[in-house]
């Protein structure tokens, strides 16, 4: 899938997609996890995937590429909404978040993040 998507240093796939998908699937963290959030982290991962084919493809250029990346975790609160995060509870959810915070600096992470705050807020 990835040569089909060549960004270089601003792959959305590997450097992201591909790396979270992995650590969220890891042993360690997934059979730690209650069963909720296994069920969660199943089907968040389906619906990332899902959404992440409905994107259109980058081209080789760097704005092609951010756009793409922007678009793909634009899709993330959405996938985690409907997935169940905000029924978890808040210990679960912090684990999940915590695996993420490398990533935070980066605004449309921290957006999307805000996002999914408000909605499980909203949804109290």
């Amino acid at each position: 899938m990835n040569s089909h998507y060549p960004c270089g240093k601003a792959n959305y796939l590997h450097d992201f997609g591909y790396k979270y998908c992995l650590l969220y699937n890891e042993d360690d963290f997934y059979l730690n996890s209650g069963r909720e959030t296994q069920f969660f982290l199943d089907d968040v991962s389906l619906c990332l995937r899902e959404k992440l084919e409905e994107i259109e493809p980058p081209k080789n250029d760097w704005g092609a590429c951010q756009s793409y990346k922007k678009s793909a975790i634009d899709t993330h609160s959405e996938c985690y909404v409907s997935s169940g995060y905000c029924e978890l509870s808040k210990v679960e959810q912090k684990r999940i978040v915590k695996m993420a915070t490398s990533e935070l600096w980066q605004p449309i992470v921290l957006s999307e993040g805000l996002q999914l705050k408000w909605h499980c807020k909203k949804e109290k």
